[in-house]
């Protein structure tokens, strides 16, 4: 099977490392073989083995303080362990904690975009803001 495509395309493919995947198929056959591609991926779904749901870090950590009241960070990560397993590093969990802290100027500069909805108390214990306002 050779792939076909402009000089510039198969150029771009070597460079990429995808190589033939990313270029067109030549052959009377290609729509099987791509139909087949298409068959064992959704087999490996099935069976489980690439299925993961599509919630974000600051959402876990959400879920996780909504199931836990009153949380502090280790508290947090445990849950996110426990649940998620290996789907995000301890730094980046940190992070989005820090990001999502509503009375931590700092992070508000420096996270710009990111969707504030935790409050920190004294003590280092976070609860959800929609919880403090009662």
């Amino acid at each position: 099977m050779k792939a076909t495509g402009s000089h510039k395309q198969i150029k771009k493919a070597k460079q990429s490392g995808k190589g033939r995947q990313s270029l067109v198929f030549a052959g009377k056959d290609w729509k099987e073989k791509l139909r087949g591609r298409a068959e064992r991926k959704q087999r490996k779904e099935r069976r489980g083995e690439k299925k993961m749901s599509k919630i974000t870090c600051a959402e876990a950590i959400e879920e996780a303080v909504r199931k836990i009241g009153m949380a502090t960070a280790d508290q947090i990560h445990n849950y996110l362990k426990e649940h998620y397993h290996d789907r995000w590093t301890v730094d980046s969990i940190s992070q989005d904690i820090m990001a999502a802290i509503v009375n931590l100027e700092p992070a508000a500069y420096h996270w710009k975009g990111a969707r504030t909805f935790l409050f920190m108390h004294e003590d280092g214990r976070f609860e959800l803001k929609e919880r403090r306002r009662r």
